[in-house]
């Protein structure tokens, strides 16, 4: 890239700058091979061709990866010497995390989905919602009745109204099944 590219010259503070790295990663840079393009003894400062650099890292990284491919594969080769054929584990702890994070994720999508959750569980949470509810509904009939002084017939249309109100409530759940039993004893 440096033949096509005039050279950019820098010094080490500005290379750090432009890699995003720190000047200790740099000096760990030089130690491992970086392209020098002047100085860097008995005072005189590093200069670096920045496209020069650039190029060298990327082609380190790339023979670092394939490195580590080759190193990857030759202890899968090794697990299977020794196991009859069956790895032990995946690629590595990163293909791990990935499997256990898509499992959370769909758990997460599937309990948005309400598709976790037992059918008899849902029916018992209502059935015991409804239940307080219920309760508290004919308590309010009672507590009018005796707080606001109704007579036999005001205090029957007050029942009567707040057992309407729970039969209409009742009706609200829309799959039957999940209804909680409803008699007049409930009611």
């Amino acid at each position: 890239m440096s033949d096509e590219v005039a050279p950019l010259i820098v010094n080490k503070g500005e290379l750090a700058r432009m890699l995003r790295v720190s000047a200790p990663t740099i000096d760990t840079m030089i130690s491992d091979g970086c392209p020098v393009a002047a100085g860097g003894s008995n005072g005189v400062p590093y200069e670096f061709d920045f496209y020069r650099v650039r190029t060298w890292r990327e082609e380190r990284d790339a023979r670092r990866a394939e490195e580590e491919q080759t190193r990857q594969q030759r202890i899968n080769a090794a697990q299977a010497e020794m196991f009859g054929g069956q790895q032990l584990a995946p690629q590595g702890i990163g293909d791990i995390r990935e499997t256990l994070e898509a499992e959370r994720l769909a758990i997460i999508v599937s309990k948005q989905k309400s598709e976790l959750i037992a059918r008899d569980d849902v029916r018992n949470d209502y059935a015991a919602m409804f239940g307080v509810v219920r309760q508290h509904v004919l308590g309010w009939a009672t507590s009018l009745g005796r707080l606001a002084g109704l007579t036999p017939d005001q205090q029957k249309e007050a029942d009567r109204l707040a057992r309407s109100m729970l039969v209409a409530m009742h009706g609200q759940i829309k799959d039957p099944a999940l209804r909680p039993p409803l008699t007049d004893d409930a009611l």
